[in-house]
């Protein structure tokens, strides 16, 4: 649960690559040391990383809106609400049933 929290926070301030690219191997020993699967991680930090990146206060894409539609900060948050409690229920759920996003590389793998 705090590495979602580190997640998150790390997805409102920076973009999806440097994102990816800064996290990964600080959290890949940790992950692999607690038994789970590195298909895994990776789920868990492209969801959180979307999630970071339409999150009010900082997230990024709250600003990007801001220009494309020409509203305040307000609206637009105000907007993204229902969207932020999705992707929080969609990352507790992969959190914490980790078979939702593994079947299809377990189908795959055969």
């Amino acid at each position: 649960m705090i590495m979602n929290i580190i997640l998150i926070l790390a997805g409102m301030f920076m973009d999806a690559v440097p994102f990816v690219l800064l996290l990964t191997p600080l959290f890949m020993p940790i992950f692999q040391q607690m038994g789970y699967s590195p298909i895994h991680l990776g789920m868990l930090m492209t969801v959180s990383g979307a999630l970071g990146m339409y999150s009010p206060p900082f997230g990024l894409n709250i600003f990007v809106g801001m220009g494309v539609f020409k509203e305040s900060f307000s609206t637009i948050a105000r907007a993204v609400v229902p969207f932020v409690f999705l992707g929080i229920l969609s990352m507790l759920l992969i959190t914490y049933i980790p078979q939702l996003s593994l079947w299809l590389p377990a189908l795959m793998r055969g």
